[in-house]
């Protein structure tokens, strides 16, 4: 086998492993906002349908919301993909935040709002905003931490990290 094959193996299956995780939190979101749609109203359930960007924070035209999400998305495809590759963000964190964000830019498209179901204190959330946070938080906590390299020998008086 030669070398340029070792090296994409990995890649390819980190691809594929974040596409099958994306594809299944995007699932069950949707399954979710279906469920919660259909049995209605109970407690810590209230179907109801965001029109607004940003917990209703922001409310732009309907082609601009979609227009803008879809712009995010791409941004955090672009920098999220292959940092799921290159081993530096771990790729249930990246499903969450492609999956999420990619769920509700459905939900937009398709709906004209996206449709939220979970009571949170004050605010009404889906499967997909807290999967965007996890993955947030979890993309976050990644790329602040960074590999030590091994410079230094214990000859020289250096220390090797642990």
């Amino acid at each position: 086998m030669d070398q340029p094959s070792r090296t994409r193996q990995p890649v390819a299956a980190a691809g594929r492993s974040l596409a099958y995780a994306v594809a299944a939190v995007a699932a069950v979101d949707q399954l979710t906002k279906v469920f919660a749609t259909l049995i209605g109203p109970t407690a810590g359930v209230e179907p109801t349908q965001n029109t607004a960007l940003s917990l209703q924070t922001a409310d732009p035209a309907g082609w601009l919301e979609v227009l803008l999400m879809a712009a995010g998305l791409v941004v955090v495809l672009v920098i999220v993909v292959p940092r799921v590759t290159g081993g530096r963000v771990p790729v249930w964190a990246a499903a969450g935040l492609i999956a999420g964000a990619a769920s509700n830019l459905a939900d937009r498209a398709v709906l004209g709002g996206v449709r939220d179901f979970l009571v949170i204190g004050p605010v009404v959330v889906n499967v997909a905003d807290v999967a965007v946070v996890f993955g947030l938080a979890g993309c976050a906590a990644a790329l602040r931490t960074r590999p030590q390299p091994i410079t230094a020998s214990p000859r020289r008086g250096g220390e090797i990290p642990c």
